[in-house]
């Protein structure tokens, strides 16, 4: 069985053996449309590390007009819409390479990335690691 929501996908399945065997196996996945890749995520943010790039992605089911990258702001600001186009990496998956400069660790652990699609700017968290 397979059960959706908005944020995740969960599913059972069981099988019996000719000798009677049962064996049950659930999983599940969390959806996320907006993050950065390859970056582990806690408590809702991602982990970053000072003077690395990373990719931002977007997945946008249906979306044919390039989102916009919003550059960083310190937690609590929203981040400005002044950022470049992201590039189509697949059918509706976008990116953009950014990087985690030195200046942004010098007052602020906690930094807000952002994706502008349309009028909508969805917020991705961050964390900065040394």
């Amino acid at each position: 069985t397979i059960h959706r929501s908005e944020g995740r996908v969960s599913w059972t399945a069981t099988a019996t053996s000719k000798a009677g065997v049962t064996a049950t196996v659930r999983g599940k996945i969390y959806l996320i449309d907006f993050y950065v890749a390859g970056v582990p995520l806690r408590d809702g943010r991602y982990l970053v590390t000072v003077g690395h790039t990373y990719t931002v992605v977007a997945y946008l089911d249906g979306a044919t007009t390039a989102p916009q990258y919003v550059y960083a702001a310190p937690d609590g600001v929203t981040p400005h819409p002044a950022g470049p186009k992201m590039t189509r990496i697949g059918k509706w998956l976008w990116a953009i390479r950014t990087s985690i400069t030195t200046s942004m660790d010098r007052k602020y652990e906690n930094w807000t990335l952002g994706v502008l699609e349309g009028k909508t700017l969805h917020l991705i968290q961050v964390t900065l690691q040394r």
